[in-house]
Order: structure tokens, then sequence, then C-alpha cells
């Protein structure tokens, strides 16, 4: 789960619980937030993550959106700042059903929790959830705004995410072994 930003790429580390930076020229690895096996929900400066599996970075290479999968929510990482956020989700919820809306308001379902990311040039981010035995949702989410909606379920297991430029989201089901592929992000 890495996103490369000019010669550095980002990575999420969900058995470390840390997001870091490998530099690609040295194979340097550092840590760029949470610390080394401590699981934890905070956000701010000093940031703890539980399980951080999908990560993408913004247009701009300012800013990673992590899925932080066993706190159940979503982040952002300022990188310029050092600073988390959590933009959708309540920490440890576990709804009885997927809630589409609006930031924090967003509730995952106990077995669904966000996994892999992507991130597209017109400010939206679209996510498919982990699961464990349940009906797994692709959602996308206005970053201007933090709305949520679910835009696809039904799949087995959904394994793999990507926005093409031109705006397509394609989707993975490792159990059908078939990817799916869905038009483009509302307007």
């Amino acid at each position: 789960n890495t996103m490369v930003g000019s010669s550095t790429v980002y990575a999420s580390d969900a058995g470390g619980n840390v997001l870091a930076t490998i530099d690609a020229a040295t194979g340097l690895t550092t840590t760029l937030a949470g610390a080394e096996g401590q699981q934890g929900y905070v956000d701010g400066p000093v940031s703890r993550w539980a399980g951080p599996i999908g990560i993408a970075i913004d247009a701009a290479g300012e800013i990673l959106y992590v899925s932080d999968t066993a706190n159940e929510v979503i982040r952002k990482f300022t990188l310029a700042t050092g600073i988390a956020s959590t933009i959708l989700g309540r920490p440890y919820t576990s709804a009885s059903a997927a809630v589409d809306g609006q930031g924090v308001e967003t509730a995952y379902v106990a077995k669904n929790m966000p996994g892999l990311i992507a991130v597209d040039g017109n400010g939206f981010l679209y996510q498919n959830d982990v699961n464990d035995g349940t009906t797994p949702f692709v959602r996308v989410v206005e970053l201007s705004t933090g709305k949520i909606a679910t835009i696809a379920g039904g799949f087995m297991m959904n394994y793999g995410i990507a926005v093409s430029a031109d705006g397509a989201v394609y989707v993975s089901d490792a159990v059908a072994e078939v990817f799916y592929a869905y038009g483009v992000p509302p307007t």
C-alpha cells in the first residue's frame, strides 16, 4: 500500500501501526507518523493509528489520505505540518449498517471497515471496504464537503481500487476473480 510522490514513497504499515516514507534512491525508511507497535487513536501532531491499510496522496502532493482500518475511520495527514485529523467515520462505533452522510457522521458496519483508497484529480476519494464475510461496498467521498455515498456493492471481496485520469473507478474482486469498472465521478 504505497504511493509515490517525486522520489519519496509513502507507505502504511498495518502491522506496525505507522505511516512511513521510503527514499526511492537510498531505500532509507523513516517513520512519518505513529509509533511502531503502539496501536491507538489520536489525532494531531503525535498521532496514533490502528492497522492503517489504504494510503493515497492528493494531486498537489501535500496531503496523505489514510484508511485507519481498525479504528473504522479515514484520516488525512498533512505533510507540511505533520498533523493527522479524522475526516470520515467515528472510531469504534461498529454500526449495524453502513451510514452514508457527511464527515464524522459516517459509520462503517462492524465487519466492513475502510480498506484501500484512491483519490482523483477532481477532489474525490474512493474507498472500498475490508470485510469479514459480509457484503462490501465501494464509497465515494467529496473531499471539499466530506459527503460520502455508496456507489457499488454486492462484491464477494473487493480487494483493490484505482481511479483513472478520466475518472473511471476500477475495483477488483479477489474471490470472484473479476474486475469491475464504473463511470465518471459525480459532479
